[in-house]
This record gives structure tokens, sequence and C-alpha cells, in this order.
């Protein structure tokens, strides 16, 4: 109930006469939402004269913020994923010295998400934990993370501060709790998954627009586009675009054909195009084998249907291609089929371990790793912590790994891998398990959709710490938060 609810008690507007009849005997004033305006207007003046413009402008904007993390804490929750997807400019995610190290806007706003989820679980009476499968696993995985820093400072000498930056990465799968927490009905959790899919379609446009026109927004830094077409068309919130197009596909396959459907279609085709345009060996595999369990997990006619989706968009791309050809034979777009294609052939037709191949590299990468978690594979060498020499001149990486769970055996050691393991792997194996179990046809398409997200991707963190990497792990701590809570609430109305 609103505080001003509360305070006024029931009223009602009877009769034509426009007078209020007051009902229940609680009530303090029948107009108290207008005496408290007017308050508040009375107090941004009395700011502006004691504080100035500047500082009124800010108490003014934290109040609002308050207000909005209150009432809807799916926005900021998207704010977060919005900063980590690059659509804004870096500059706008500033760091602010907290003391104890720096931290982005973004970590301010998951902290005082955090925060407010702490405080409504302790003072707000009838909001209780919420319990799932997962909270032991988290919470043990955050707190290793937490020693990994202790392990880092303490034995090694790494200055606190740089433990932070990756601390503060790792940390972000705290995300889950906010949403398993303070997203308690449908509306909420649905306003956050198409808040994602935008997110997904505009990141997917931009990919788009870059290489069939080179246009780039002037406000977003050239790294995070690569200036040649037939480089790899990249954007760091390009896993948007992976989670959207999936949990797209898990609602057309699960629904029938409604006026909707072209949309919908069209906006998988466009997010497919942009998977096609990256020239990621490993996203193209794990949409292959999301696609391919999808069909496992699906029955009957929801399996015609995603047969029907998969033929038509290969259908129309090859229609799409080869009326390029013809009309324009120079299109860029062009170039990228024929450069996936080679690059998947270039698997078996050359050495995968030669000095032309990354895969050396990350070969070299894992055996260092291994030696230092054979030593300490109990609390493993903490955060930032580099474990291995430099591979060529300018490298910066000796604290980098691709493969994502040997960096968190690495970082936090067994204390940290065991529940991270669990937790991703047990999400995959209750989702799979009680999708079907949601009423609600939506929310089940997204029960769906998130775990086989994450079961995808789990093949993919193998080469390339996509779980770990700062502008992707929101998403997938997002993802498993929305899969769990979207189970809460069947286990909310039971």
């Amino acid at each position: 109930m609103r505080v001003t609810e509360s305070l006024r008690g029931n009223w009602n507007i009877t009769g034509g006469k426009g007078f209020w009849n007051f009902i229940g005997g609680k009530g303090l004033l029948p107009r108290l939402d207008l005496a408290l305006g007017v308050a508040a207007g009375a107090l941004v003046g009395l700011s502006l004269i004691a504080l100035g413009p500047l500082l009124t402008v800010g108490v003014v904007l934290v109040l609002i913020y308050v207000v909005i993390l209150v009432k809807a804490p799916e926005l900021p929750i998207l704010a977060i994923l919005v900063f980590s997807s690059g659509l804004l400019p870096r500059y706008l995610n500033r760091f602010v010295n907290l003391g104890v190290g720096n931290f982005q806007i973004s970590d301010l706003i998951l902290l005082s998400l955090l925060g407010l989820t702490g405080f409504r679980i302790f003072a707000e009476r009838g909001f209780t934990f919420r319990k799932t499968p997962l909270d032991l696993p988290v919470m043990l995985y955050c707190f290793a993370v937490i020693f990994g820093m202790y392990t880092a400072v303490s034995q090694y000498g790494i200055e606190f501060s740089y433990t932070t930056y990756e601390a503060r990465i790792m940390l972000s799968y705290s995300i889950f709790f906010v949403i398993t927490q303070l997203l308690r009905t449908p509306q909420q959790i649905k306003r956050l998954v198409i808040g994602i899919a935008i997110i997904g379609l505009t990141v997917s446009t931009l990919l788009l627009l870059q290489v069939t026109t080179g246009f780039t927004i002037p406000f977003i830094p050239s790294l995070y586009f690569r200036a040649d077409r037939l480089s790899r068309a990249y954007h760091p919130g390009f896993y948007a675009v992976f989670i959207t197009m999936m949990m797209l596909v898990c609602y057309q396959s699960t629904h029938k054909s409604n006026l909707r459907t072209l949309a919908l279609w069209l906006a998988v085709f466009m997010l497919g195009l942009s998977i096609t345009i990256s020239l990621g060996r490993n996203i193209v595999f794990s949409t292959l084998i999301a696609l391919a369990m999808l069909g496992i997990l699906l029955q009957g006619k929801e399996r015609r249907r995603l047969a029907l989706l998969i033929l038509a968009i290969i259908l129309v791309a090859a229609s799409l291609f080869a009326v390029l050809k013809v009309l324009s034979p120079n299109s860029a777009l062009l170039a990228y089929p024929r450069a996936l294609m080679g690059r998947l052939f270039n698997l078996v037709e050359t050495n995968p371990l030669s000095p032309d191949e990354t895969l050396l590299w990350r070969v070299e990468e894992t055996n260092y790793a291994w030696q230092h978690i054979q030593e300490h594979p109990l609390v493993g060498i903490g955060l930032f912590n580099p474990y291995r020499p430099v591979f060529f001149i300018g490298d910066t990486l000796q604290t980098y790994i691709h493969n994502g769970y040997l960096w968190v055996w690495l970082k936090t050691g067994l204390l940290g891998f065991i529940p991270f393991v669990v937790f991703i792997f047990g999400f995959i194996l209750h989702g799979f398990l009680k999708w079907r179990s949601v009423q609600d046809p939506f929310l089940r398409a997204i029960a769906l959709g998130a775990p086989l997200i994450i079961f995808a991707m789990t093949f993919s963190n193998t080469v390339a710490p996509i779980f770990i990497e700062g502008f992707n792990l929101a998403f997938f701590a997002a993802t498993i938060g929305i899969g769990e809570s979207i189970l809460a609430l069947k286990e909310d109305t039971q």
C-alpha cells in the first residue's frame, strides 16, 4: 500500500456533487497528495536558496532515483545492462572513488539494488527471503570471490585497488539475488525481458548498419567497432543479440501464429544475420547447439513450428544473398557468409596449433594456469594476479585466460569453482525440468529460453570467458535470475 494511501485511509467519490466520503476512520487529510506536493515545492525552493541550483538538482535526482528504485527495480537493472552493453559512451559510466576502490556508476546502481533488497527483507513486514535452489551456491561463489581479493593482497602483495577491478565484474552475479528478491510480479519480469530484447535489437541494428553502410555512432568510442568490414563486426553488447534471438525463437515455437508473428519472425531473421556477420565460430556453434537442444525439449506441434521457422529463415536468407549477388555484387554483406564458412572449414583444413592460429596461445595459457591450480587447488592465486609471462611485445593480458572455467578455478580455487559450476549447471537442469509448469505463455517461453541460453554458452565458455567478462556477465546473471524468478512465481502462487 502506498504511504499516502495508508495515511489518508480509503476515500471514495460518491454521487455527482464531488464531495469526499471517508471510509475507515484512519485518514488524515482528504487532499494529502496535494499537501505533499505543495510541501515538496516549498522544500525545493528552500534548497535552491540554501544549497544552490547544482546541489538542488542533485538532491532531486537522487530522490527521483530512490522512488524508481523502490517502485520499479527492473529499470535500474536495465540501466546496468545498458551500461554493460556499450550502447552508452564510456565516459557516462564514470568511476567514483569510495575510499576502498574505484566504482563505476553501474556498480553503485547494483549496490543500491542490493541494499534495497537487504533492507526490505529485514525491515519490511511480509517481505520474506524468497528461496530458490541456487541461493547457496551463488552466495558461496560470491564469498569465494571476496576471499580471492584477500588471497591476492595477503599472499602475493597485489594492491587492493587492483583486485577490486576484477571483483566488481565477477560479483555481478549478485544481480541474481536482486532479480529473484525484488521482481515478484509477472509484469516486472516481462518489462525486464522486453528491455533486454530492446537492447539486443538495438545492438543488432548497429551491427547491420556498420556492415552495410559503414555507419557508426560518433559518441561511442571507435574501439567498440572494427573499421575493416571483413574483420569481425563486433559490439560489446553482442551476446544480448544471442539472448534475444533464442528467447524469440522459444516464444514462436511454443505459440500459435498470430498477427505479431511476421514482426517477430523479421526480428529473429535480423538477429540471426547479426550472428552471421560476427564471424564468431563459438557463437555459431552455440546457436546450433541451442537449436538442437530446443528441438529435443519441444514436442509435436512445437517442434514443427521450430522446423518451419528455421526453414523459412534459411530460404529467405538464401534468396536475399542471391538477389544481392545480382543487383549489388560488391555489397559488403555478401562477403560475410563466405568468410564465416572459411573460418569454419579452417578448423579442419589447418593445424589448429600452428603459430597462425589463436588456439596455440590458449593452450599455453591453459598450461600455465594448470600449473598454478595444481599448486593452489583450494583457494587459487587470487584476483588480478598475473599467472603467466609475457607472450609477445605489448602483451598486457597476464591476468586473462580464455577458458572461463579455469579462470574461476585459478582465481578463487575450488572454493569458488565448485559453487560456480553447481549454480550454472543446476540452473540448466532446474529450468529444463520445470519450464512446462509455468502457466503464463510468455513467461513459459522465457523459462525455457533462459536455461537453453546458458546451456549453449557452457560450450563457448571453454574457449572464451563469456561467463566472466564484464560486458557479458551481467546479461547472463540477469538471464539466470529471470529464469529462477519465473519459476519462483509458481511457488509463490502455490
